[in-house]
């Protein structure tokens, strides 16, 4: 996809890489980000224009790979792996929600260390459902 995305890093006062993403509209993303716990924490954004989407998304997921930013979910390879709790859920349901939606991560909630529910994407929702129902 032809769309100028930004690849952009928050980091806190302290210089510690927070996040790393892409966007199209850093204003809309940036409110996205505001409802998360760690937002407070961001003092410094670093935004590098790419012409293509496809190429903003490579370098997003080298960075995150790479850099090991604090609160990144998608891409990354050192997430817990049963899941996340339900008080992490509620401190980063943005994050969750996006990562669901823009990669299809699914992301298990858990209760005293047992899976209870999962955030999927709707097209992983929708398969399940067909799957269920016995449709293709």
């Amino acid at each position: 996809m032809r769309e100028r995305t930004a690849l952009y890093r928050l980091y806190d006062a302290a210089d510690t890489l927070l996040y790393v993403g892409i966007t199209t509209d850093t204003a809309v993303r940036w409110q996205a980000h505001s409802t998360t716990a760690w937002w407070p924490q961001v003092a410094r954004k670093d935004v590098q224009w790419y012409a293509i989407r496809d190429e903003a998304a490579a370098a997003e997921i080298a960075a995150i790979k790479a850099e090991k930013p604090a609160h990144n979910r998608a891409h990354a390879d050192y997430h817990p792996p049963l899941g996340t709790s339900t008080r992490d859920l509620r401190a980063n349901f943005a994050d969750v929600i996006n990562d669901a939606a823009a990669y299809g991560t699914i992301t298990y909630v858990t209760s005293r260390g047992r899976r209870i529910a999962a955030v999927v994407s709707v097209a992983d929702a929708e398969a399940i459902e067909r799957q269920r129902s016995g449709g293709s």
